[in-house]
């Protein structure tokens, strides 16, 4: 991977950040923005986060954030060891993190012999991605720095190991929390054995079955010889049956639209209601997708959240946006609309769940 204009290396309160000649510039966000990793004012931590890039006439450029190791959960599982149920301790990893639901993104990286079990806070992660990108700095991947290395304690990264980092194209893919995370496992289907006293009474009735059909097939046989014995049919002459043409039918199938990566999705967010914030909160839980642009409609008295869908949305996109705004809020429907120029998605907010 080509090594991005800017390297932000993400920890509680505060950040480094590295630039393409590997100079550090450290930031620490007031107290009044965040508390280690809860953020307490997110307009304000984006409002610090714009006067660092002011200040050190940061230019327009990728970043990447790396996440230090003290915002970061993780369970280590020996594949070699075939005492060990996966399942389980995959489940009592997750029982012992200490993130809301909401608020957890989870990442499961298999290498060599271990499987790697990632468990970290978005919503610290996704407002200082956003501060950013207000500025105009696109960040591209968040890693979690525990699949690369280990430092000790209060150091940040330095060039040797950001050399590391982008070296390894394949485990950047792997552990990108930006992108999704799926691990299936098909278990093997288990072949019911059929009791024996169940076999034995099938192969009596196949038996049977056939005697049967063996004496039908001969009355056949007895009686047609007959017939052309008696009436010799063969001696008449039959007319040729006459040539019908079979009409040939064919069937258009219907060619579906292509669905859409979750980072090209655009999203335009309306509130509907008096209620200040809420395409704002909306905004703050969708992670990954493209552009999300949020505003009022001119009516702000509706109950009810609405959701418009272009045909390019794949089933999972729709059922994770629609799980979302659930939780949210009170009634969610999903109509048939116009969808604004240059937008995938449109969400109007209704009123906010009890």
């Amino acid at each position: 991977m080509n090594k991005p204009k800017y390297t932000v290396y993400l920890k509680k309160q505060s950040f480094d950040l590295i630039d393409e000649k590997d100079k550090i510039l450290s930031f620490e966000f007031s107290p009044e923005a965040c508390k280690n990793t809860e953020i307490l004012n997110a307009d304000l931590l984006k409002h610090e986060v714009g006067t660092f890039i002011t200040d050190n006439n940061l230019a327009k450029e990728d970043a990447i954030i790396i996440l230090a190791e003290d915002l970061i959960f993780e369970k280590v599982i020996d594949l070699t060891d075939k005492k060990i149920n996966e399942k389980e301790e995959e489940k009592s990893f997750m029982d012992i993190v200490p993130i809301k639901n909401d608020n957890i993104t989870q990442k499961t990286i298999v290498t060599n012999d271990v499987k790697i079990l990632l468990a970290v806070d978005k919503n610290y992660f996704t407002t200082v991605k956003k501060a950013f990108e207000k500025q105009d700095i696109k960040v591209v991947s968040v890693l979690p720095q525990n699949p690369f290395f280990h430092p000790e304690k209060n150091k940040t990264v330095n060039p040797a190991i950001l050399s590391i980092i982008y070296d390894n194209d394949d485990l950047i893919k792997k552990a990108d929390l930006l992108s999704f995370n799926v691990v299936t496992e098909e278990e093997p289907k288990e072949e019911k054995e059929e009791p024996k006293e169940k076999e034995t009474t099938k192969k009596a009735g196949s038996l049977i079955f056939g005697i049967i059909l063996i004496i039908i097939i001969g009355a056949l046989m007895i009686g047609v010889g007959s017939y052309l014995f008696i009436n010799k049919p063969w001696v008449k002459e039959t007319p040729k049956p006459e040539a019908t043409e079979v009409p040939i039918t064919t069937e258009e199938t219907a060619t579906p639209a292509a669905t859409l990566a979750k980072k090209d999705i655009n999203i335009e967010i309306l509130n509907k209601t008096k209620t200040a914030g809420l395409a704002g909160k909306v905004e703050e839980k969708l992670i990954g997708y493209g552009d999300i642009k949020t505003g009022n409609t001119t009516s702000t008295d509706s109950a009810t959240t609405e959701v418009v869908f272009s045909a390019s949305i794949s089933a999972d996109i729709k059922a994770e946006i629609e799980t979302l705004l659930t939780k949210m809020f009170s009634k969610v429907t999903t109509p048939e609309g116009v969808l604004p120029k240059g937008f995938d998605i449109l969400i109007k907010t209704g009123a906010e769940s009890l």
